[in-house]
Order: C-alpha cells, then sequence, then structure tokens
C-alpha cells in the first residue's frame, strides 16, 4: 500500500506560522477558539467545519457507524457525534478543533478514534458523550513502486507528518506497538510481496489425542531451524450444552506444498474433520472470518508464555476449571486459541529498524494464549468477567510455577483490566522511549488526556 493520492494536497494545504504554532489553512488558534464560543460545543464547531462529515444520533451516518463495530459492548456507547472524514486533512482540521476545544471546553472535548473496530471491549474504539472519528473511509489501497515502509500521521497539533526509517525515526519506531498514544495514522505504506496459491485449512484432531497436540506443538515452536512458511493456530473449544471440549485448527503453510514436514506431527494424528487444500489468501480468510461472527458481547483475555507442552496441558486443566458457573449463560461460546511466536520473528524485527514491545532481542520461542468468550445478555457481564480474570490469574500463577511466565501481552487481544500490564511488559527502557516520543510529538498530552480508549503510557 501507499498513501492515497490526498497525501500531497494535504501537505500543500497544511500552514505553520514562522515562529509560531502550526494550524490547519483558514483555521488559526484564535479563530477556533471563537467558532467553538459562538457554536458552544466541540460537535457543533466540528459540524461548522466538516459539514456533513459531523453527524449525530438519529442520523443515518451516525447509527450506520455505531452498528458497524464488530462487539456489541463498542456498540451501547453513544457518542454525541461521530466525525466520519473524507481524507486526512479532515482529520487534521478535527484534531485541532478538538485540542483547541479542551481549552474552551475543558473535559467537554474527549474523543475516541475508529478504524477497523475490532476490539471488543467498550471505549476501546467509541466514546460515551464524546467524539468519535470513524477512518473508515480512508481505505484507498495501491501498490507502491518502491515498497517501501512509512506511517502517515496526524499529530495532536494537527500537523500531518511522515515517519519512516530517516523522517522523525522515533516516532516510527514508537508507532510499531505505541498504540493510539502519539497521532492518528491516516496512510500506511506496507512492504509487499507476491503470494500466490497456498496450502492450508481447518483441521479438527480428536480431542483424545490431547497430550500428543502438546507435544507436537512443542517440538513445532522449539525447532531452531523454524520453517518461517509455517503458520497455525491451536484452538480448544468448550461446547457448554454438553460440557465436551474439542480441538482445532487453522494451519497454513505458504507455499503450494501439500502437507509439509512441519505439520506432519499434527496430520499424523487421529482427523474428525477437515478443510486442507491448496487455495488462495482471500479464501482463506473468509473461512475463518467465519468463526469469529459480530452481534454478541466480546471479551479477549491474552498472556505470553514461553514454549512448553507442560504449560499448555495446564492452560487447558485451569480452562476446564472456570467454565462450570457459565453453563447457565445462554448461547455462550469460549475458546483458549494458542498461537507460536517463534524467536526469529523477534530477531527479523531488530533488522528493519526494532519496535516498541521490549521483543527486539528476545531469544525466546514463545507462544500467544488468547481467550475468546462470546455471550449475548448484559446481566451475565459479571459472572464472564470474573471467570475470565479468574483463569487468567490460575494461567499466570500455573506459569511462574513452571517457570515459562513471560511480561509481554499482546495488546490486540488484551482485556480491559489489563492495559497497565501492557506497558510493564514492554519494558523499563521502551516505555521510557516511548513517554519521549509522545512529550516531543504531544507536548500537552491531547492523546493521553482526551483519548481515553487503548491503553496509556502513564505520563
Amino acid at each position: 500500500m501507499r498513501p492515497s493520492h490526498f497525501l500531497l494536497t494535504s501537505l500543500a494545504m497544511v500552514a505553520a506560522v514562522p515562529g509560531g504554532e502550526w494550524h490547519p489553512p483558514n483555521l488559526t488558534t484564535e479563530s477556533a477558539k471563537d467558532l467553538l464560543l459562538e457554536t458552544g460545543t466541540c460537535c457543533a464547531a466540528l459540524s461548522q467545519a466538516l459539514g456533513a462529515m459531523v453527524s449525530y444520533p438519529g442520523q443515518h451516518s451516525f447509527e450506520s457507524s455505531v452498528a458497524s463495530y464488530w462487539s456489541v459492548l463498542e456498540r451501547e456507547l453513544s457518542p454525541s457525534c461521530v466525525v466520519t472524514p473524507n481524507e486526512k486533512s479532515d482529520v487534521s482540521r478535527a484534531v485541532f478543533i478538538l485540542r483547541i476545544g479542551d481549552e474552551v471546553f475543558p473535559g467537554q472535548c474527549n474523543f475516541a478514534v475508529r478504524s477497523g473496530g475490532h476490539t471488543p471491549f467498550a471505549g476501546s474504539a467509541n466514546i460515551e458523550s464524546g467524539t468519535t472519528i470513524d477512518l473508515t473511509k480512508l481505505r484507498p489501497i495501491d501498490v507502491s513502486a518502491d515498497r517501501t515502509s512509512n506511517f502517515e500521521v496526524v499529530l495532536a497539533s494537527g500537523e500531518i507528518v511522515n515517519a519512516n526509517a530517516t523522517s522523525h525515526p522515533d516516532l516510527w519506531r514508537a508507532l510499531k506497538g505505541g498504540s493510539n498514544n502519539f497521532g492518528i495514522v491516516t496512510s500506511l505504506t506496507m512492504r509487499t510481496f507476491p503470494q500466490g496459491d497456498f496450502w492450508g485449512g481447518f483441521l479438527v484432531i480428536d480431542i483424545a489425542a490431547i497430550e500428543q497436540q502438546f507435544a507436537a506443538f512443542e517440538a513445532l515452536l522449539g525447532n531452531p531451524d523454524y520453517d518461517p512458511y509455517a503458520s497455525l493456530i491451536f484452538t480448544l473449544f468448550w461446547d457448554a450444552p454438553t460440557d465436551v471440549w474439542a480441538t482445532s485448527y487453522s494451519m497454513h503453510y505458504t507455499k503450494p506444498m501439500e502437507n509439509p514436514p512441519a505439520f506432519r506431527n499434527f496430520t499424523s494424528l487421529p482427523q474428525l474433520y477437515g478443510t486442507m487444500r491448496t487455495s488462495n489468501l482471500t479464501d482463506f480468510a473468509l473461512e475463518l472470518a467465519v468463526t469469529n461472527p459480530s452481534d454478541h458481547r466480546d471479551l479477549f483475555v491474552t498472556a505470553t508464555c514461553r514454549n512448553s507442552a507442560e504449560m499448555m496441558a495446564a492452560i487447558y486443566r485451569i480452562s476446564q476449571t472456570i467454565v462450570a458457573p457459565l453453563r447457565s449463560v445462554p448461547n455462550i461460546k469460549l475458546s483458549i486459541s494458542m498461537q507460536p511466536q517463534p524467536a526469529f520473528l523477534s530477531r527479523k524485527s531488530a533488522s528493519t529498524g526494532g519496535n516498541a514491545f521490549g521483543l527486539n532481542d528476545e531469544d525466546e520461542d514463545l507462544f500467544n494464549v488468547l481467550l475468546t468468550i462470546t455471550w449475548d445478555r448484559a446481566e451475565d457481564d459479571a459472572l464472564v468477567y470474573r471467570q475470565a480474570r479468574s483463569l487468567l490469574d490460575q494461567l499466570e500463577a500455573a506459569a511462574r510455577d513452571l517457570g515459562v511466565d513471560h511480561p509481554y501481552i499482546y495488546l490486540n487481544y488484551a482485556g480491559p483490566w489489563q492495559l497497565d500490564a501492557i506497558v510493564a511488559g514492554y519494558g523499563a527502557e521502551s516505555v521510557e522511549r516511548l513517554r519521549e516520543t509522545s512529550r516531543k510529538y504531544d507536548p500537552r498530552g491531547v492523546f493521553q488526556r482526551q483519548v481515553p480508549g487503548g491503553f496509556k503510557l502513564g505520563i
């Protein structure tokens, strides 16, 4: 992908006052304050500046935006208005007005930033009685000629900058894991490579062979010559009505090689069902999407462990102990997924500029654990959250006992009470760099104070 054709237009439109504060065209700090005082609210001022891009409860574009979140928990929030920018210069004007608005109406101009809207917990990408900036229209996709890497970012000032290995490299590195603490990414240029057909699909293996499955996972992840074309997600599913557990795999090998050696420890086990085939990326993506339906209340909780079949067995045992009280919850679905995180991935990241995760020199093979729960009724929220926290507490204790615990927490899968732990897991050195970068590009702390969603650096 490359920045859209709006990039040059946007950069040409921004204005800077020599020796003074940056501001968008035709909008100074004083004129923004006047607009806010004249209209009386941030939403009203945004309407004056952005017209029909700002919508309110009862309007089709507002209701459509709120209804499109993956999780019902996010849909239950009602912002005062939704801004749906058409291009990055619209994002710039919106952020500028909201920042000035907090000076005029302290505490009344908070906002959320929504991109895909897939994080499930309430407030992660939506806001109650504030402004939600919905970026869903900013998604042109083009193949860049040079295939280099770049973030285009709207800063807290409203200024649009490019962050890459040579321009704002500190911001570029911080954005690789630093989440929404620095600005709003309006365009992302990524390295790409051609991907032809490859082998993969779903595989259900008899739960009776569960110990062999754990051993196969440990062997795959611990192979010093880990095959970089091999990817899998191992999932334990619980069926509440029958209280029966099952295992399945989303398994892919990104070459058109049927049953490659990397997977034979799994494919040699007794199979109950499978869709393994050679096909294309779109086909496989659609197949995986079916396992993640919307229109439910959803919770993610996550942890990271060092490679260990013994730990995987402990996770299974703990999971069985926490589900009994959940059988009374209508339409509940619970799964535990484990995904390999081989050491070579961290080493590869270090060679391409590093990241904010504190994993750049990681020399251990890790695996990610994801608890996913879906349910329907608000009255079951407390029970679901309580059992999820119990599972995580027991999981972390077991990992410590076995000596396989690890502080890293994958933020995209984190539960709402894990946000502080994400920062701690990055390590003190990485966190201090992130804080320095935040203070540099957002000295007023707009994305710390006015954007409550996501995890914060605690500045």
